[in-house]
């Protein structure tokens, strides 16, 4: 790998040498190890982890003699840089996790702009799971909990809620009722036909019984058997059994909360009027939408007063040329999609030095190829193992991702193992290498040598490269993969419900995102809305169930370990390639970090949970 120069501290987007990498590191808290960076297969993870030496940052005079406050400030940086800087560095990461907040008042007034890659989708959030669909609504409804976000949340590997519309919850001593104390003096937006009524338990409740009964979030309600409302400020779940995941969910995009009047009106699919911190004043599809400041919003920000800025744009912008000259040149304050990969990052900052840009810990893969189960040529494993070992994820890895790239499964590994899953300890072996003989062979004892079949994916997936690299890989076994490149709020109109007809290219968000449970039930179980790749299988049902009520975590992992087994046992999901998600910021933009683990926390989906606390220094 080519050395760069580039040091760490400067600007805190130094960037690691490339010569070595430190396999399998550990990250800090609940013993989560951090994942590996180099490809899976035949390459030499067997050799002895190297240490990267530790970075040191640029010599700064000092003075002599520092006061006990310029001690603290210190003792306080130096805390932060081993948080965001030495945890990224050891995990092999060539951006840091994040950053201190830089020192500085919050300044009034101001619209944030923002490029997008969607082009704008239905708004029903309970049928719709895409950003085009979910993210402006997030911006208009509230849900009931809260993610902690910002630059103070930590190591990203833990999901911790705090109050939204629940200002408090308690739970019964026997774990099977959880109860609601809502904020009061909530209101819904001034806009027909809410007309800026109050907010209620009442709304909780309707809300509530559409989601568990209609579209893609019905598995987060699965153990509730009765919801309540004591009074206009209480609501209530009540559970078959105790679940130590059961919050998550509500502390989710997917699970904000709209008003009946949507509903009863048929409008939820065009309109998005909540009691959120933004009011939609204009939307033209593929142009953009605009959304001014609620003047009664209710929730104050950090600083206990109103939000600082006047509004929000989404430009949707699909041509990614033009998006992303748009964002170098100060044009927008955010930019989808960009940079997607190490070499973009490095061009960016080469333009744009005072950029900055973060990674998260790669800990899952969240693209894989699901193919139709029901299909008799999937539903035979030997040709879905032949697959696997037909694609040589390491060259895609060189290929695509200058060699800083995971294959790792679709679920979140460190609730399972203490160490990053590869082919060489055994977690991922047999399938997970390259092994082109043995894929013709297995194809062959299926009577599938000529194997063809049609790909369903959008031209944001295909942008990458991966998906024509196995193309081109698969042709040298005799396999003729084709692709169906349609829109991307079509795309998902199949690859959502899982509906697609052959094998769709699509990504994996569970609405328990930061939950076990949402990689270990939601997305396995064959009664799971989340199920997407058309799992049907017994034992697994019956070990998801298992997990879902176990509050021994031993003893709930090693049922966990044993779905993750087998899912890559039968090769049930052709995972793709992985690089570390980068995301990037100008140095205007203040207080956003989009640092949630497990795609909880996602600039795809959650600028309207940001937008209280978000300022412009300009």
């Amino acid at each position: 790998m080519a050395e760069d120069s580039r040091n760490w501290f400067e600007g805190l987007n130094t960037r690691l040498s490339r010569r070595t990498v430190l396999r399998g590191g550990v990250i800090g808290g609940a013993g989560l190890a951090a994942a590996a960076l180099i490809g899976c297969g035949d390459d030499d993870e067997d050799e002895p982890a190297a240490t990267p030496a530790p970075a040191t940052p640029a010599p700064t005079a000092a003075p002599a003699t520092p006061t006990p406050t310029e001690a603290a400030a210190a003792a306080t940086e130096e805390a932060a840089e081993d948080d965001y800087v030495g945890r990224a560095m050891a995990d092999g990461s060539l951006y840091p996790y994040n950053y201190p907040e830089p020192a500085g008042d919050p300044k009034e007034g101001g619209v944030i702009k923002i490029g997008v890659s969607w082009d704008l989708g239905a708004m029903d959030t309970a049928l719709q799971k895409a950003g085009g669909s979910t993210t402006t609504p997030d911006c208009t409804y509230n849900s009931l909990l809260g993610f902690k976000h910002g630059p103070d949340t930590g190591s990203k590997l833990s999901v911790d809620l705090e109050p939204e519309l629940a200002e408090s919850w308690e739970w019964s001593p026997d774990g099977t009722q959880v109860t609601f104390n809502l904020a009061s003096g909530v209101k819904f937006q001034n806009v027909v036909p809410l007309n800026g009524r109050d907010f209620s338990s009442t709304d909780v409740l309707q809300w509530a019984e559409r989601q568990s009964t209609t579209g893609v979030n019905t598995g987060a309600f699965g153990l509730v058997t009765d919801m309540a409302t004591p009074d206009a400020n209480t609501f209530q779940f009540t559970l078959s059994a105790p679940s130590p995941d059961f919050l998550i969910p509500f502390g989710t995009h997917f699970m904000s909360i709209y008003p009946r009047e949507l509903v009863d009106q048929d409008l939820l699919a065009t309109q998005a009027i909540g009691t959120g911190p933004l009011i939609i004043t204009e939307i033209e599809e593929g142009s953009h939408v605009t959304l001014e400041k609620n003047p009664d919003y209710w929730e104050k920000n950090l600083h206990g007063r109103e939000p600082w800025l006047d509004g929000l744009e989404f430009r949707i912008m699909r041509d990614s040329a033009a998006r992303i000259a748009a964002y170098r040149t100060g044009d927008l304050d955010y930019c989808y999609s960009w940079p997607s990969t190490p070499r973009h990052a490095a061009e960016l900052l080469e333009t744009n030095p005072d950029y900055i840009v973060l990674a998260d810990p790669v800990v899952l893969n969240s693209g894989s190829w699901g193919m139709n189960l029901t299909d008799p040529r999937f539903s035979d494993p030997r040709v879905r193992q032949a697959l696997h070992l037909g694609f040589n994820r390491d060259l895609a890895i060189q290929i695509i991702y200058d060699g800083v790239g995971t294959c790792l499964p679709t679920a979140a590994w460190p609730f399972v193992y203490d160490e990053t899953p590869s082919f060489e300890n055994g977690i991922l072996a047999p399938w997970f290498t390259y092994d082109p003989g043995e894929a013709q062979s297995l194809l062959q004892a299926a009577g599938q040598e000529n194997l063809e079949f049609t790909v369903l994916t959008t031209d944001r997936y295909l942008s990458t490269g991966d998906a024509e690299l196995m193309q081109e890989q698969f042709r040298e076994l005799g396999i003729t993969v084709n692709f169906n490149s349609v829109d991307y709020t079509e795309f998902n109109s199949q690859w959502v419900p899982g509906e697609y007809p052959e094998v769709a290219d699509g990504w994996a968000t569970p609405s328990s995102t930061g939950a076990a449970d949402g990689f270990y039930w939601e997305q396995v179980h064959s009664q799971s809305p989340d199920n997407r790749w058309y799992i049907n299988d017994p034992e697994i049902d019956a070990w998801a169930d298992a997990q879902r009520i176990d509050l021994d975590p031993d003893s709930r992992s090693d049922t966990q370990r044993k779905i993750f087994d087998k899912l890559v046992a039968e090769a049930y999901r052709l995972e793709t390639i992985h690089t570390f998600s980068l995301t990037s910021y100008p140095p205007w933009l203040r207080f956003v970090r989009f640092n949630g683990p497990y795609i909880s926390y996602h600039y795809f989906y959650r600028f309207g949970d940001s937008f209280t606390d978000v300022w412009l220094d300009k």
